[in-house]
């Protein structure tokens, strides 16, 4: 390879993955408790200077941080999908008409004028409802949308305490 020529891609990555493999090992040291110093000097991974452990270990860590919000955030659309679905299925239920019945027959109800008419079931509708409810709920968990409660302490109270005893009592303390 002449000078000014890039590297073959291969080898390009070849020393990426060795480049990352190093900074995975400092990383593992350093969280065993080993001083930047000490992975400089005698882990065999071929640093030359505490600074480079140093830049390595928080180049890791970063990369595992991110990482670990990629995963977050492809399990949070996950779920956010599975509460979509549900959210679907629940508003279907709460704005259909369901006919009441019992033991496998629908119930009927007779007129004044002598026609018999099926008798509606608003329960499915109020289960659904409340399914509704409990998915948004998720949601606004999930999504970090509800404001943290708002709490005041105050100290203005006086606190008197009364200590009863018999003079004997009070000799033995």
């Amino acid at each position: 390879m002449g000078r000014g020529a890039a590297p073959a891609p291969n080898q390009t990555a070849a020393a990426r993955a060795a480049r990352a493999e190093r900074r995975a090992r400092a990383c593992e040291l350093s969280v065993a408790g080993w001083s930047y110093e000490k992975i400089y000097r005698e882990s065999g991974l071929g640093y030359g200077s505490r600074q480079t452990v140093f830049r390595d270990v928080k180049a890791a860590l970063l990369q595992k941080s991110r990482e670990q919000d990629a995963s977050a955030e492809i399990k949070r659309a996950r779920e956010l999908a599975l509460l979509d679905e549900a959210l679907v299925v629940a508003h279907r239920i709460m704005n259909a008409e369901h006919l009441a019945h019992s033991n496998g027959r629908l119930i009927k109800r007779e007129l004044e004028d002598g026609t018999d008419v099926e008798v509606i079931d608003n329960g499915p509708n109020l289960a659904a409802a409340d399914r509704l409810i409990k998915i948004s709920e998720s949601r606004r968990k999930l999504l970090g949308l509800d404001a943290p409660a708002k709490t005041e302490v105050t100290g203005d109270s006086t606190v008197t305490y009364k200590i009863e005893a018999s003079p004997d009592e009070l000799e033995q303390l």
